[in-house]
């Protein structure tokens, strides 16, 4: 099982609420770190702003080696805030994290040897907080799809960034040498690592993230049939709802048989196959583009309840086609490169060629 030394509170972890935050931050066996992060009325942090470990303390025929002191911080994006609740966004102000890092780095630089930062934001913005700041020797960055597949060190200031794969799906790891008298990283070497089959997989980990999933599932079913309860009451008092709803690749193929046929052989038509391949045809953030409508009102909810908008059929590209089948003059969607960039992104696939890739759909 992994160590853990500290952990930056960014974008996703505010979702969850400060209440549970701080409740989780008493229970856990390492600090959540915000520096950056304060109460709008004392000014205060809400979370620790660092932590210091000493790494290769010894004792050598009685002589003590103090080894290596590290102070570690943490810091946000300015807009990392905006995934909470609208009663914690009142609570809380996000100060400017390169001035806040800078005041960091004045502080632990007196009784430390080491200083590593860890950033929720974007690569631009790390980079930008790096090259103003000086005296940070390793950056962690999180946040972001990008993927940093080697690490990458700064002229100005000679800060080594480095980053893992969105998901958990890759890890950053690096190897590196640290000069204590000159007080900086002297050799290093990094790379991503897979999180894959490879690995043996930790029981206690797995039990905990398929009763998330679990969780997750049914959350997500309760949300929409709520929606839909709500929808049919609605459609009850008032006027009729003239909206499009989906209605599965069956019916378009009473018209388009020979396009529906072209589109079975497609990666398309077993896309949610790949996910139960990976255990992951329950994860919300998968299956939004491994099905037909996911997110909206009438889409796909799950194998058992509407198998029929599995997989990424005709209406995920086209839109719901309920009207169009009752009268082919109104037209539906016409796909373009930004309709497929909403899944296909630099992140998850190789760049697209449009002329080419369209071809591939059916």
């Amino acid at each position: 099982m992994m160590h853990y030394d500290a952990l930056n509170l960014g974008r996703r972890e505010f979702t969850y609420g400060l209440d549970y935050l701080q409740k989780a931050s008493n229970n856990a066996k390492f600090p959540f770190l915000a520096a950056n992060l304060v109460d709008r009325k004392t000014q205060q942090p809400l979370f620790q702003r660092y932590v210091i470990k000493t790494f290769g303390e010894k004792s050598t025929l009685g002589i003590k080696h103090s080894g290596v002191r590290v102070g570690i911080f943490g810091v946000a994006s300015m807009d990392a805030g905006r995934s909470m609740g609208i009663d914690d966004k009142e609570k809380v102000e996000f100060l400017d994290p390169i001035s806040t890092a800078e005041g960091l780095v004045a502080e632990l630089s007196r009784t430390c040897d080491m200083i590593i930062g860890m950033g929720n934001m974007d690569m631009s913005e790390a980079r930008k907080l790096t090259s103003q700041v000086k005296g940070i020797h390793l950056f962690l960055i999180s946040g972001n799809m990008r993927r940093l597949y080697q690490p990458e060190i700064l002229q100005d200031t000679g800060t080594i960034l480095l980053k893992a794969a969105a998901r958990g799906k890759k890890v950053g790891e690096i190897v590196a040498t640290f000069d204590v008298k000159q007080q900086k990283i002297t050799t290093q070497d990094g790379k991503l690592v897979s999180i894959d089959d490879k690995l043996a997989q930790d029981k206690e980990i797995e039990a905990l993230v398929r009763e998330a999933k679990r969780k997750g599932s049914e959350i997500t079913r309760e949300i929409r049939r709520k929606t839909q309860a709500q929808k049919e009451n609605a459609d009850a008092r008032d006027l009729p709802d003239f909206r499009p709803t989906y209605i599965g690749a069956e019916a378009c193929s009473k018209c388009h048989k020979d396009v529906v046929e072209r589109w079975r052989n497609t990666k398309h038509a077993h896309a949610m196959a790949t996910l139960a391949k990976m255990s992951k045809q329950n994860d919300p953030s998968c299956v939004r583009c491994h099905s037909t409508g996911y997110t909206d009102s009438g889409g796909y909810l799950n194998e058992k309840e509407t198998p029929q908008l599995a997989d990424v059929r005709c209406e995920a590209c086209h839109g719901p086609a309920s009207m169009h089948l009752d009268n082919s003059r109104i037209r539906l969607r016409k796909p373009t490169l930004q309709v497929c960039k909403a899944c296909h992104t630099v992140a998850r696939s190789r760049p697209l060629d449009w002329q080419k890739d369209k071809l591939l759909v059916h």
